[in-house]
């Protein structure tokens, strides 16, 4: 979920660290199993399925 998170906020907190940090994150993804099955039976994170499919 922590990663949701800064996919989604694109800032980031290092532990122990008082500021926030802006970050410009890419993300390359690739499998042989099909993921929307996946996220549909709980066996994959939906919103990160999703959130991966915007770049499709």
């Amino acid at each position: 979920m922590i990663a949701n998170l800064v996919l989604q906020a694109r800032e980031i907190e290092r532990v122990g660290g008082s500021k926030k940090k802006k970050i410009d994150l890419r993300i390359i993804a690739a499998t042989h199993k099909k993921l929307y099955n996946l996220s549909v039976q709980g066996k994959f994170y939906e919103a990160l399925f999703y959130r991966l499919k915007v770049f499709r």
